[in-house]
């Protein structure tokens, strides 16, 4: 018999075949409708409350505007209103409209995540979410420095600071914002951990990452940030993370899908 819609649609995953359920089931609905989750517009937000003005200059025209995705007509009255990824990336409270739409980052002692040395949530659009988790890691990875006593000069950290921003901005650029739950930044005395929310976006499994291919999940969100200088071109931040890595002669970044342990 016909197992449905909602039993009968499976994705491939690596060597895996899976059931498709929850926020697959969703994304693949948008994809079929030629939407992504950050294009649909929130009505109950205006364009007023958006800080265009972080934008640059020839953005930020109407027409540059609804080109980016910023904002949809309304179908009924005609009127701009702010799509999903504009809210996010231009709004000062985002997470009124997008559920637990922050980073909660911790600083750990001891390597079994047991023991929280500071603990932070993060809120306000993605980019001053980037800057200030970037604030903090700085911070942290330099104290590692100080307590082991290591010499090193002013441009020489414990990882790569361009691999760590990359890793974060990915996370917040890329994430399954459907999906209500935090991205959780953990740094240990030697390593550092970033989760993001949802599966990996569209046909990537882990082992194939940073081979140049590009999948957009949030479009508004992408352009947006490519645009405002927060992320590289598309297809390569993840082989520039494991680039910087492999030139500060450091273990390869190790990705992961699955559920937080």
């Amino acid at each position: 018999a016909a197992e449905g819609i909602e039993r009968g649609v499976y994705i491939r995953v690596g060597t895996h075949t899976r059931r498709a359920q929850g926020e697959v089931l969703e994304e693949l609905r948008l994809l079929r409708s030629r939407m992504s989750y950050d294009e649909e517009s929130i009505p109950e937000c205006s364009l007023d409350e958006l800080d265009t003005d972080s934008l640059p200059g020839d953005l930020r025209s109407e027409e540059a505007l609804h080109a980016l995705g910023v904002f949809r007509h309304d179908t009924v009255t005609g009127e701009p209103v702010p799509t999903r990824g504009a809210v996010l990336m231009l709004h000062p409270a985002p997470e009124r409209f997008v559920a637990e739409a922050t980073i909660l980052i911790n600083r750990m002692r001891g390597e079994q995540g047991r023991q929280t040395i500071e603990s932070h949530e993060l809120s306000g659009c993605i980019p001053r979410q980037a800057d200030a988790a970037m604030a903090l890691l700085e911070q942290w990875l330099g104290r590692n420095l100080e307590r082991r006593g290591a010499r090193y000069g002013p441009q020489r950290w414990a990882l790569p600071l361009a691999a760590v921003r990359e890793v974060v901005s990915n996370a917040l650029s890329h994430r399954q914002y459907s999906i209500p739950g935090s991205i959780k930044i953990a740094l240990y005395p030697s390593r550092l951990e970033v989760f993001s929310p949802g599966h990996f976006a569209g046909p990537f499994v882990p082992e194939e990452l940073g081979d140049g291919t590009s999948y957009i999940r949030n479009r508004v969100i992408c352009h947006l940030s490519r645009r405002m200088g927060l992320m590289e071109k598309r297809g390569t931040g993840i082989r520039l993370v494991q680039e910087h890595m492999r030139d500060a002669r450091l273990v390869a970044p190790r990705f992961e899908e699955g559920q937080l342990s």
